[in-house]
């Protein structure tokens, strides 16, 4: 009688182990085989989720402009008033990620009443590198607790550039960069649905004593002789590399 309840007993209590540990490792090999069939935008989070990797979201509390106005935040101090970068070049008219395509623009509306603070380019799930338009000194590079991800940020004068989201960091803060220098490789890192470069540009505000978030399009960066379109220079995914 004791081997047929302790028989009864182990199936009744092993089964379902045993099924849940035979449908977890079936998910993840299935699963994780149509991950290169699934588009390029997805892969990354997929991956992530599968993995158990944490995604930050946005801290409403930092975005301290009014509704309807750009995200604000991850303020860095501004400790560098007088630096101006005096490099061998200082501007290029460059996508920031290579092979990247525009995928968001610089306004769009976002969940929690402010707009969105820079322009997004795709680019392949693979790591690509990605590229400072701006020449200048690299006065952040690290993780970002407000849904950046790996982010680098690079100033020069009253001028600061973003460029987030990134799988890996190959510059240190205090570095000075010239224009076209890769400082990382392409990811989605932090508040992302895939793998992506949130390109930003920030102005000082004197006034209010923080940086604020501006359209690309509508300024001119130190070392710029002439309009760049930004919106213009990739608008479809190019062929996969």
């Amino acid at each position: 009688m004791k081997r047929i309840f302790f028989l009864f007993f182990s199936l009744v209590i092993g089964s379902p182990l045993l099924c849940g540990v035979l449908f977890a490792v079936l998910f993840v090999m299935f699963v994780g085989l149509t991950i290169p069939q699934i588009p390029s935008w997805a892969q990354a989070g997929v991956a992530a989720w599968m993995m158990d990797q944490p995604q930050e979201t946005y801290d409403e509390t930092a975005h301290t402009g009014p509704p309807g106005s750009p995200y604000n935040g991850h303020q860095i101090p501004y400790e560098r008033a007088d630096y101006t970068y005096t490099g061998n070049e200082s501007f290029r008219c460059i996508l920031p990620p290579q092979y990247g395509y525009l995928t968001d623009w610089y306004g769009t509306a976002r969940d929690g009443g402010y707009v969105h603070s820079g322009i997004d380019y795709g680019c392949y799930w693979r790591a690509v590198p990605v590229y400072t338009p701006m020449g200048g000194k690299v006065v952040y590079a690290g993780w970002s607790e407000v849904g950046y991800g790996n982010l680098v940020i690079i100033e020069s004068g009253n001028f600061r550039v973003f460029l987030a989201h990134n799988s890996e960091m190959i510059v240190q803060e205090n570095d000075e960069v010239d224009a076209g220098d890769p400082i990382g490789l392409c990811g989605s890192t932090g508040n992302s649905t895939g793998p992506h470069v949130h390109f930003e540009v920030r102005i000082w505000n004197e006034t209010e004593q923080r940086w604020t978030p501006v359209d690309p399009n509508a300024i001119t960066l130190p070392g710029q002789e002439a309009h760049c379109d930004w919106y213009a220079l990739k608008t479809g995914a190019p062929p996969n590399p």
